[in-house]
């Protein structure tokens, strides 16, 4: 079994077969509910998480938490937008299956001051941490050339207090980063 649900709002479970044989399942569920959701005029927007494929109806409630944390993941986070899939949030998945109220109330100081800078840093620092340090991947994802993106990651070292590259604290601004994202104060 596999489920297909919009966060907070529906869900469809149904056969690995006739999940698996029709790919396109969640994108036409997607089209519908948008369809739906449009004429009501309300100005929602429509996501939907896919869950895991189960084997059996007695672990369906498994896919059915999987699909709604990546609808949930869908809707704070863009990247995963309009059709989310359990297996491929990574680490959102982790975040998305605690209750929000069990995501950490304060930010660490150094997400902090970085989301109180400009949003251009904050962007240029989860980019190129989701890239693994890729800075001409970044740069084509923010269409400036390569060499601006030195000084800001030098500010967004300074900013932060963080050395990108120590092993230890890249990943502790690149999990805030996350949660950050998950808590919707970006």
């Amino acid at each position: 079994m596999a489920c297909v649900g919009g966060f907070r709002r529906w869900s469809r479970c149904v056969r690995p077969t006739e999940f698996w044989s029709p790919p396109e399942l969640p994108t036409a569920l997607h089209s519908a509910a948008s369809r739906l959701l449009d004429n009501t005029g309300n100005g929602h927007r429509v996501v939907v998480g896919v869950g895991p494929a189960v084997p059996t109806l007695a672990e369906v409630t498994l896919s059915y938490r999987g699909a709604v944390q990546a609808a949930r993941v869908a809707d704070t986070v863009p990247l995963f937008r309009p059709v989310a899939e359990f297996g491929k949030l990574g680490v959102y998945g982790l975040l998305a299956g605690l209750p929000s109220d069990r995501l950490p109330g304060q930010l660490d100081s150094m997400v902090g001051r970085l989301l109180g800078t400009d949003s251009i840093l904050f962007a240029t620092g989860e980019l190129l941490l989701g890239r693994v340090g890729d800075v001409r991947t970044v740069a084509d994802a923010l269409s400036v050339h390569r060499a601006s993106i030195y000084p800001r990651l030098r500010q967004i070292e300074q900013v932060t207090g963080v050395d990108l590259a120590d092993g230890e604290q890249r990943p502790a601004l690149h999990l805030g980063i996350k949660v950050a994202r998950m808590q919707r104060l970006v």
